[in-house]
């Protein structure tokens, strides 16, 4: 690797992070519509990082947008099918949506899909939430 690319690679990392701990704090202080923004940018920079598609659909819940939360979830599990987040996101907006049903065939799959111990216990509780 050349030092170009070290450079590029470690400028896109610190990008990717200070995307994260913006939208991460708009988030949590309840500014959605920031949070979708700076989410949104960070999908962009780093496509295949599941806390950028969880962050936007969680933001997009957070305003009341249930339906675009759905479909952001369900491309961040396309790109990042390892992870149990976007399914639980996924679950969850179902739910919302009054399709409780879907809901739990999405834990279900999400359940069958890993094996880690912790990813279980997450689909758990949220199956008991349901």
């Amino acid at each position: 690797m050349n030092s170009f690319t070290q450079n590029t690679s470690g400028n896109a990392a610190r990008a990717t992070e200070a995307l994260y701990a913006g939208a991460y704090s708009a988030l949590g202080e309840g500014r959605a519509t920031e949070a979708q923004r700076q989410f949104a940018m960070m999908v962009g920079v780093a496509p295949f990082d599941v806390r950028a598609w969880v962050g936007l659909g969680a933001s997009l819940e957070q305003a009341g947008m249930h339906q675009r939360a759905l479909g952001v979830y369900l491309v961040g599990a396309k790109l990042v099918p390892t992870s149990v987040y976007c399914k639980l996101g996924q679950a969850r907006t179902l739910f919302k949506l009054g399709k409780t049903h879907e809901a739990l065939r999405v834990l279900d799959a999400a359940e069958l899909a890993t094996n880690e111990e912790q990813d279980v216990r997450l689909i758990d509780q949220m199956r008991g939430e349901l």
